[in-house]
């Protein structure tokens, strides 16, 4: 990805450099630069100098990627064409984890109860399983958006049966590796899709439809699936023990609640600055010792939401630019499409679960899919 941010960025300087600075005036483009710019200010206060240039470095893909998206214009076909690709790529992973899992079903199962996840294979070093099933939430998604809103072909005869197939394969394939943070950002999307499809066609009998069988969804899953059924009991369990204030090591969500406690706690503190990018890991385990918690120090996670992680570092102020960048598409329905609105509420949920852009893919795929998916026009129904 870093090699394409770099071929993107250079679109930037090709042909008349004046031109492509006017375009930085787009509001969507100034606000990602903002985000960038604001850790790179944020370096002013930070006490660990080195973190705090490998989150700016990191996150670079926030500055760049704008500016080349800025300086180019593509077509419809064009995009749907790179989505395409793109889907056909998270569908080979997905088939390849999917027969990965079944030839070590029963260790994958029992490691499911105890916290673990399904391994994306072939490359379970590469890529997070919860980074990985976020990107599969956003193939399905606009699959199954190109499925319901092109009725004539845009790349080639029956392109709509392509689409349509790779989104109900991955559709079922996301709940068979079940990682929680995908299904959530899915099932987001997936509700704003449904709400504009109703809006769009009015009809009471799609409505009812819709009502009946989203939740019959996880039910099925849980019946059919046992990985899918052992998450949710891990999930259950993990709630449970936070609840009877039981021993949490080694619980996963139950870890994550105690990050997000913590994260919260330094907020409060210093909610207008924040403590600075590369202070965040100092912070968060001097504020685990001042909460006397039962962590030990290998589980004291960081917080694991993109929203409490950078409120711990630059702010509240820093959060609400974050949250005006996400809702930017629902914000300015009129001029946006409701794939950009899809995407708002996926990203959102999966930021509340993740803290997506502290890696580097999170951190360039959201640019990339909030600009990729602006060329597609906006809606004229509403």
């Amino acid at each position: 990805m870093s090699i394409g941010t770099v071929v993107c960025t250079l679109a930037f300087f090709h042909g008349n450099i004046a031109d492509n600075l006017k375009k930085l005036t787009s509001l969507p483009v100034l606000l990602f630069i903002i985000l960038w710019v604001w850790i790179l200010i944020g370096g002013l206060y930070s006490t660990d100098t080195k973190r705090w240039w490998d989150i700016c470095s990191r996150k670079l893909p926030l500055l760049l990627l704008p500016l080349g998206f800025a300086s180019v214009s593509l077509t419809k076909k064009q995009v749907w064409g790179i989505l395409l690709f793109f889907n056909g790529v998270i569908t080979f992973f997905a088939i390849a984890s999917t027969i990965y899992y079944f030839n070590h079903f029963e260790a994958i199962n029992a490691s499911l109860i105890e916290s673990k996840a399904v391994p994306v294979w072939p490359v379970e070093d590469g890529i997070s399983h919860i980074y990985f099933g976020v990107l599969m939430s956003f193939s399905i998604v606009n699959c199954l958006y190109f499925t319901l809103t092109e009725k004539q072909p845009v790349l080639f005869n029956r392109d709509r049966i392509l689409f349509c197939g790779l989104g109900l394969l991955n559709f079922v394939i996301i709940h068979l590796l079940s990682a929680r943070t995908g299904l959530v950002a899915l099932y987001g999307g997936l509700g704003v899709l449904i709400l504009y499809t109703v809006w769009q066609y009015r009809r009471v009998k799609m409505v009812w439809l819709t009502l009946v069988i989203l939740p019959l969804i996880p039910v099925i899953a849980y019946a059919a699936l046992p990985s899918f059924r052992n998450k949710i009991i891990n999930s259950v369990k993990d709630i449970e023990i936070n609840r009877s204030g039981g021993d949490i090591n080694h619980r996963s969500f139950s870890m994550r609640l105690e990050a997000w406690k913590t994260g919260i706690d330094i907020i409060e503190q210093h909610p207008v600055t924040g403590m600075g990018p590369g202070d965040l890991y100092r912070e968060m385990h001097a504020q685990y010792d001042r909460n006397q918690t039962i962590l030990w120090h290998e589980n004291r996670v960081m917080p694991h939401n993109q929203f409490i992680e950078n409120g711990v570092q630059l702010g509240l102020l820093y959060v609400l630019l974050l949250l005006i960048v996400v809702f930017w598409p629902l914000l300015h329905y009129k001029q946006t499409n409701p794939l950009q609105w899809c995407v708002s509420a996926l990203f959102f949920f999966a930021m509340c679960f993740e803290s997506l852009l502290e890696r580097q893919i999170g951190v360039t795929a959201f640019p990339l899919v909030v600009f990729l998916t602006g060329y597609l026009g906006s809606n004229k129904n509403l």
